[in-house]
Protein backbone atom coordinates (compact mmCIF):
# COMPACT_ATOMS: atom_id res chain seq x y z
CA UNK A 1 0.00 0.00 0.00
CA UNK A 2 1.31 3.15 -0.51
CA UNK A 3 1.16 6.65 0.86
CA UNK A 4 -2.61 7.98 1.84
CA UNK A 5 -1.00 11.30 2.89
CA UNK A 6 0.60 11.36 -0.32
CA UNK A 7 -3.05 10.62 -2.12
CA UNK A 8 -4.63 12.88 0.17
CA UNK A 9 -2.51 16.04 -0.62
CA UNK A 10 -2.43 15.09 -4.39
CA UNK A 11 -6.09 15.70 -4.27
CA UNK A 12 -5.48 19.68 -3.84
CA UNK A 13 -2.21 19.95 -5.76
CA UNK A 14 0.51 18.53 -8.08
CA UNK A 15 3.51 17.20 -5.91
CA UNK A 16 6.97 17.27 -6.73
CA UNK A 17 9.18 14.32 -6.18
CA UNK A 18 10.80 16.48 -3.59
CA UNK A 19 7.06 17.20 -1.94
CA UNK A 20 6.21 13.68 -1.92
CA UNK A 21 9.30 12.52 0.13
CA UNK A 22 9.11 14.66 2.55
CA UNK A 23 5.66 13.97 3.36
CA UNK A 24 6.58 10.47 3.08
CA UNK A 25 8.69 10.80 5.89
CA UNK A 26 5.59 11.49 8.08
CA UNK A 27 4.50 7.96 7.59
CA UNK A 28 7.98 6.77 8.47
CA UNK A 29 6.84 5.30 11.93
CA UNK A 30 3.65 2.73 11.90
CA UNK A 31 2.03 1.60 14.77
CA UNK A 32 -0.80 -1.27 14.79
CA UNK A 33 -3.48 -1.37 16.97
CA UNK A 34 -6.45 -4.07 17.41
CA UNK A 35 -9.85 -3.24 16.91
CA UNK A 36 -11.15 -2.07 19.94
CA UNK A 37 -8.43 -1.22 21.30
CA UNK A 38 -7.97 2.63 22.98
CA UNK A 39 -5.14 4.60 20.92
CA UNK A 40 -4.86 7.24 23.18
CA UNK A 41 -6.86 8.73 25.82
CA UNK A 42 -8.61 11.86 27.05
CA UNK A 43 -6.33 13.61 29.37
CA UNK A 44 -2.83 12.49 27.65
CA UNK A 45 0.28 14.15 27.30
CA UNK A 46 -0.07 15.26 23.55
CA UNK A 47 3.20 15.29 21.41
CA UNK A 48 2.23 13.53 18.42
CA UNK A 49 -0.36 14.03 15.32
CA UNK A 50 -1.46 11.03 13.73
CA UNK A 51 -1.87 9.90 9.87
CA UNK A 52 -4.48 6.92 9.16
CA UNK A 53 -2.13 4.46 7.00
CA UNK A 54 -5.00 1.67 7.25
CA UNK A 55 -8.43 1.00 8.76
CA UNK A 56 -10.90 2.85 10.67
CA UNK A 57 -11.12 4.77 13.78
CA UNK A 58 -12.53 7.52 15.56
CA UNK A 59 -12.75 10.27 17.93
CA UNK A 60 -15.00 10.22 20.81
CA UNK A 61 -15.69 11.33 24.36
CA UNK A 62 -17.62 10.00 27.42
CA UNK A 63 -19.47 11.54 30.41
CA UNK A 64 -19.70 10.88 33.82
CA UNK A 65 -22.80 8.99 33.48
CA UNK A 66 -21.25 7.08 30.62
CA UNK A 67 -22.92 8.53 27.93
CA UNK A 68 -20.29 8.66 24.63
CA UNK A 69 -20.31 10.96 21.69
CA UNK A 70 -18.29 10.23 18.86
CA UNK A 71 -17.26 13.34 16.66
CA UNK A 72 -16.20 12.10 13.69
CA UNK A 73 -14.67 8.59 11.97
CA UNK A 74 -11.33 8.72 10.56
CA UNK A 75 -9.74 6.70 7.64
CA UNK A 76 -7.08 6.34 5.53
CA UNK A 77 -5.10 9.49 4.66
CA UNK A 78 -6.87 11.32 7.36
CA UNK A 79 -5.46 13.16 10.09
CA UNK A 80 -6.09 12.61 14.07
CA UNK A 81 -5.23 15.38 16.47
CA UNK A 82 -5.49 18.46 14.24
CA UNK A 83 -8.12 19.72 16.53
CA UNK A 84 -6.10 20.31 19.91
CA UNK A 85 -2.63 21.24 18.52
CA UNK A 86 -2.56 24.11 20.79
CA UNK A 87 -3.31 21.98 24.31
CA UNK A 88 -0.51 20.36 25.71
CA UNK A 89 -2.98 17.35 26.55
CA UNK A 90 -5.84 15.09 24.66
CA UNK A 91 -9.37 16.56 24.59
CA UNK A 92 -10.90 13.29 23.10
CA UNK A 93 -10.49 9.92 23.32
CA UNK A 94 -8.86 7.91 19.78
CA UNK A 95 -9.73 3.98 19.67
CA UNK A 96 -9.56 1.99 16.73
CA UNK A 97 -12.52 0.50 15.50
CA UNK A 98 -10.96 -2.05 12.83
CA UNK A 99 -7.46 -3.21 13.02
CA UNK A 100 -5.28 -0.35 11.93
CA UNK A 101 -2.30 1.10 11.41
CA UNK A 102 -1.03 4.70 12.36
CA UNK A 103 1.61 7.10 11.59
CA UNK A 104 2.63 8.60 14.46
CA UNK A 105 4.67 11.96 13.77
CA UNK A 106 5.33 14.76 16.52
CA UNK A 107 3.36 18.29 15.82
CA UNK A 108 6.51 20.25 16.07
CA UNK A 109 7.72 18.41 12.84
CA UNK A 110 4.68 20.49 11.14
CA UNK A 111 6.82 23.38 11.49
CA UNK A 112 9.51 21.47 9.51
CA UNK A 113 7.20 21.09 6.68
CA UNK A 114 5.70 24.31 6.69
CA UNK A 115 9.23 25.61 5.95
CA UNK A 116 10.49 23.61 3.43
CA UNK A 117 7.61 23.54 1.22
CA UNK A 118 5.18 26.42 1.74
CA UNK A 119 2.58 24.80 -0.95
CA UNK A 120 2.24 21.90 1.70
CA UNK A 121 1.40 24.48 4.33
CA UNK A 122 -1.50 25.95 2.19
CA UNK A 123 -2.28 22.27 1.33
CA UNK A 124 -2.42 21.43 5.07
CA UNK A 125 -4.69 24.37 6.10
CA UNK A 126 -7.30 23.61 2.84
CA UNK A 127 -7.51 20.24 4.54
CA UNK A 128 -8.50 21.95 7.87
CA UNK A 129 -11.14 24.14 6.39
CA UNK A 130 -12.33 20.84 4.18
CA UNK A 131 -13.12 19.50 8.06
CA UNK A 132 -14.50 22.53 9.58
CA UNK A 133 -16.76 21.92 6.50
CA UNK A 134 -17.80 18.61 8.36
CA UNK A 135 -18.07 19.77 11.07
CA UNK A 136 -20.24 22.33 10.19
CA UNK A 137 -22.45 20.16 8.05
CA UNK A 138 -22.97 17.59 10.75
CA UNK A 139 -23.98 20.34 12.77
CA UNK A 140 -26.80 20.99 10.40
CA UNK A 141 -27.68 17.64 9.93
CA UNK A 142 -27.81 16.65 13.74
CA UNK A 143 -30.30 20.04 14.03
CA UNK A 144 -32.32 20.58 11.22
CA UNK A 145 -32.36 16.51 9.74
CA UNK A 146 -34.90 13.85 10.23
CA UNK A 147 -33.56 10.54 11.60
CA UNK A 148 -33.62 8.77 7.97
CA UNK A 149 -31.83 12.12 6.21
CA UNK A 150 -29.41 12.22 9.45
CA UNK A 151 -28.41 7.82 8.30
CA UNK A 152 -28.77 8.69 4.38
CA UNK A 153 -26.46 11.75 4.92
CA UNK A 154 -23.52 10.22 6.74
CA UNK A 155 -23.56 6.86 4.17
CA UNK A 156 -23.13 9.95 1.47
CA UNK A 157 -20.41 11.62 3.41
CA UNK A 158 -17.95 8.26 3.95
CA UNK A 159 -18.67 7.19 0.47
CA UNK A 160 -17.00 10.67 -0.40
CA UNK A 161 -14.12 10.33 1.91
CA UNK A 162 -13.50 7.05 1.42
CA UNK A 163 -11.94 7.33 -1.70
CA UNK A 164 -8.90 8.93 -0.73
CA UNK A 165 -7.81 10.32 -4.52
CA UNK A 166 -11.52 11.59 -4.43
CA UNK A 167 -11.89 11.01 -8.62
CA UNK A 168 -15.63 10.11 -7.67
CA UNK A 169 -17.54 8.82 -4.92
CA UNK A 170 -17.22 5.30 -3.81
CA UNK A 171 -20.44 3.76 -3.93
CA UNK A 172 -19.94 0.53 -2.52
CA UNK A 173 -17.34 0.43 0.54
CA UNK A 174 -16.38 -1.74 4.02
CA UNK A 175 -18.68 -0.51 6.57
CA UNK A 176 -17.88 -1.89 9.97
CA UNK A 177 -19.53 0.44 12.24
CA UNK A 178 -22.53 -0.95 14.58
CA UNK A 179 -25.67 0.82 14.94
CA UNK A 180 -24.30 2.11 18.34
CA UNK A 181 -21.48 3.63 16.67
CA UNK A 182 -23.82 5.13 14.29
CA UNK A 183 -26.30 6.33 17.43
CA UNK A 184 -23.45 8.23 18.88
CA UNK A 185 -22.23 9.82 15.89
CA UNK A 186 -25.84 11.07 14.95
CA UNK A 187 -27.21 11.59 18.36
CA UNK A 188 -29.78 8.81 17.44
CA UNK A 189 -30.90 6.20 19.88
CA UNK A 190 -29.97 2.11 18.24
CA UNK A 191 -33.29 1.47 18.01
CA UNK A 192 -33.82 4.75 15.57
CA UNK A 193 -30.85 4.29 13.88
CA UNK A 194 -32.18 0.06 13.05
CA UNK A 195 -35.37 1.58 11.70
CA UNK A 196 -34.07 4.62 9.69
CA UNK A 197 -31.68 1.67 7.58
CA UNK A 198 -34.08 -0.80 7.20
CA UNK A 199 -35.92 2.25 5.77
CA UNK A 200 -33.50 2.86 3.28
CA UNK A 201 -33.35 -0.86 2.88
CA UNK A 202 -36.39 -1.65 1.82
CA UNK A 203 -37.08 1.36 -0.71
CA UNK A 204 -33.71 0.52 -2.48
CA UNK A 205 -31.60 3.10 -1.60
CA UNK A 206 -29.17 1.15 -0.10
CA UNK A 207 -27.88 -2.88 0.95
CA UNK A 208 -26.03 -3.23 3.96
CA UNK A 209 -25.02 -6.37 5.92
CA UNK A 210 -22.33 -6.20 8.78
CA UNK A 211 -19.29 -5.24 6.44
CA UNK A 212 -20.17 -3.97 2.88
CA UNK A 213 -22.11 -0.55 2.24
CA UNK A 214 -23.80 -0.45 -0.80
CA UNK A 215 -25.22 2.82 -2.31
CA UNK A 216 -27.79 1.63 -4.95
CA UNK A 217 -29.54 5.14 -5.75
CA UNK A 218 -27.36 7.89 -5.18
CA UNK A 219 -29.33 10.62 -6.84
CA UNK A 220 -32.03 9.77 -5.28
CA UNK A 221 -30.21 9.86 -1.15
CA UNK A 222 -28.69 13.24 -2.78
CA UNK A 223 -32.13 14.39 -3.13
CA UNK A 224 -33.57 13.21 0.22
CA UNK A 225 -31.18 14.74 2.38
CA UNK A 226 -31.04 18.24 0.36
CA UNK A 227 -27.52 17.63 -0.14
CA UNK A 228 -25.14 20.79 -0.48
CA UNK A 229 -23.86 20.49 -3.97
CA UNK A 230 -20.59 22.54 -2.90
CA UNK A 231 -19.80 19.90 0.09
CA UNK A 232 -16.75 17.22 -0.48
CA UNK A 233 -16.98 17.34 -4.44
CA UNK A 234 -14.66 14.89 -5.99
CA UNK A 235 -12.08 17.47 -8.17
CA UNK A 236 -12.90 16.17 -11.92
CA UNK A 237 -16.42 17.73 -11.26
CA UNK A 238 -15.56 20.93 -10.13
CA UNK A 239 -13.49 23.85 -11.49
CA UNK A 240 -10.13 24.88 -10.49
CA UNK A 241 -9.39 27.62 -8.22
CA UNK A 242 -5.92 28.57 -7.57
CA UNK A 243 -3.80 29.96 -4.77
CA UNK A 244 -0.19 30.72 -4.49
CA UNK A 245 0.45 27.39 -6.65
CA UNK A 246 -2.57 25.28 -4.67
CA UNK A 247 -5.35 24.29 -6.66
CA UNK A 248 -8.74 24.11 -4.50
CA UNK A 249 -11.70 22.97 -6.06
CA UNK A 250 -14.97 25.14 -6.38
CA UNK A 251 -17.98 24.29 -8.03
CA UNK A 252 -19.80 26.33 -10.24
CA UNK A 253 -23.50 26.72 -9.53
CA UNK A 254 -24.86 27.71 -12.58
CA UNK A 255 -27.28 31.05 -13.12
CA UNK A 256 -30.67 30.79 -14.38
CA UNK A 257 -29.25 32.77 -17.88
CA UNK A 258 -26.92 29.78 -18.41
CA UNK A 259 -29.77 27.36 -17.93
Amino acid sequence: MGSCLIEKMSHYTELTQKEENLIARLEDEKVHYKAGERIRAKGDGFEDLYVIYEGWTYVSSTLEDGLRSIFDVRLEGDFVGISELSFNHRLYDFHALTDVTVCPFPKRNLDDMFMASPKLRDVFFLILSREQAIAYERIMTLGRRTAMERVAHFILELSLRHEVKGSKPKYQFDFPLRQDHMADILGMSPVHVSRAMKKLKDNGYIDYNRRKMVIKQPEKLFTLTRWNPQFLLAPKQVNNYEHENVVFQVKKTPSKTDQ
